[in-house]
C-alpha cells in the first residue's frame, strides 16, 4: 500500500458505531490549518473530470487521502468531504443521484427485511427514533440500492453503513455516495459486518 493511495482510506467510512455524529470534537490545530487551507481546494479539483485534473491538483488528491488514511475527517467536514473520496469526480455523484430519483419509490422483494432491519439500525441515536425522517430515507435508499444492485440486492449489515451516510448529507446525495462506496467495497462491506458479528 503507497502513501497517500485510495486503497489506504477505504474503511474510513465504517468506523464509528453511529452514535456520536453531531457531537462537538476538537479538532488537532494542524489538521485545522491543512483543511482550511485545502478542503475548497480539493472540492474545486474534484468536481473535474479527471483528465482535466492539473498535476497540482493530483498532488493534492494524494495529500488529502493521506492525511485521511492518518487522521480521519474531521465530523464537521464529513458531508463535504466524504462524497469527494467515495466518487471519482462530481460528475459521477451527480449520475448516481440522477439515477436514485428514477428507482426511489419502486417496490423492492427486498423491502420486508429492509424494513425489519431499519428498527435495529442505531436505535439509540434520536434521528433513527421509530416513523422519523431519517428511518424513512434509510429505507428508501436500501429499496432503491436493491433494484440498483440486483446481485446483492440486500445485505443485512450494509443498513449501517447507509445510515451513518444519511445522518451526513441529503437523500440523493446519500445514496450516491453509499452506491459508490458498495460498488468499491461490496464485499468487503459484508464481511466485515459479519465478520464483526461472528467472531
Amino acid at each position: 500500500m503507497q502513501k497517500g493511495d485510495s486503497s489506504s482510506v477505504e474503511l474510513w467510512f465504517v468506523s464509528g458505531d453511529g452514535e456520536d455524529f453531531g457531537e462537538q470534537e476538537e479538532i488537532n490545530p494542524d489538521d485545522l490549518v491543512f483543511w482550511s487551507k485545502n478542503s475548497v481546494l480539493w472540492q474545486t479539483a474534484w468536481s473535474k473530470d479527471l483528465s482535466k485534473r492539473t498535476s497540482e491538483e493530483k498532488k493534492l488528491q494524494r495529500e488529502i487521502y493521506q492525511k485521511i488514511s492518518d487522521n480521519g475527517i474531521p465530523n464537521i467536514l464529513r458531508s463535504e468531504i466524504w462524497p469527494t473520496i467515495a466518487t471519482e469526480s462530481e460528475f459521477e455523484l451527480m449520475k448516481l443521484q440522477d439515477e436514485y430519483m428514477r428507482l426511489r419509490g419502486k417496490k423492492s422483494s427486498w423491502q420486508s427485511e429492509i424494513a425489519a432491519d431499519i428498527t435495529r439500525t442505531f436505535p439509540g441515536h434520536p434521528k433513527f427514533a421509530k416513523g422519523d425522517q431519517a428511518q424513512m430515507e434509510l429505507f428508501r435508499i436500501l429499496t432503491a440500492y436493491s433494484l440498483y444492485d440486483p446481485e446483492l440486492g440486500y445485505s443485512q449489515g450494509t443498513n449501517f453503513i447507509a445510515a451513518t451516510i444519511v445522518l451526513m448529507m441529503p437523500e440523493e446525495r446519500a445514496f450516491a455516495v453509499f452506491a459508490s462506496l458498495m460498488k468499491r467495497f461490496k464485499y468487503l462491506c459484508v464481511y466485515l459486518y459479519l465478520h464483526s458479528r461472528y467472531f
